[in-house]
């Protein structure tokens, strides 16, 4: 008797906890035995090509091909909290990854022109590289300060 009233007692709590972060915006996550992380009644999950989908209860997919984990989860949150998405973070992950896979072909490219001595090409590749690695921080750092204000609960 007196550890149903203990476990009732931890249920109401996790209840109330759960309520009052709600209020702040924050819904806790949960991470599944599939190694997925579940927001509300959404899934977030890691596909084979590197990318993460949020899916809503019935295993659709609501979002896919997001480049970071904290896009998906700034995403999964908002539609758990019932928030109307304007998908602008969809937007920055989108750019993010953009300028990501740009700035891998720029240093590539910085690469096989300098080895051929192909210094003019090679000197425009490398400006591009890291012209394209200071974009790509840049929307990283704007999708990792949202991130931040999601987990910050004060």
């Amino acid at each position: 008797m007196n550890q149903n009233f203990i476990l009732q007692e931890l249920n109401s709590i996790k209840i109330i906890v759960e309520k009052e972060l709600k209020k702040k915006g924050y819904v806790p996550a949960k991470r599944k035995q599939d190694g997925s992380v579940k927001i509300g009644n959404f899934s977030i999950i890691k596909e084979q090509d590197g990318f993460y989908s949020v899916l809503d209860s019935n295993n659709n997919i609501i979002a896919g091909r997001i480049n970071l984990p904290h896009s998906a989860a700034i995403f999964a949150n908002n539609l758990a909290l019932g928030r109307w998405t304007d998908r602008e973070i969809l937007d920055i992950d989108r750019r993010y990854g953009h300028y990501s896979f740009d700035e891998q072909l720029s240093k590539f490219h910085f690469s096989r022109n300098f080895h051929s001595k192909n210094y003019d090409k090679a000197e425009i590749m490398n400006e591009k590289y890291r012209t394209a690695r200071l974009k790509k921080n840049f929307y990283k750092n704007k999708i990792l300060t949202g991130f931040d204000k999601l987990i910050k609960i004060t």
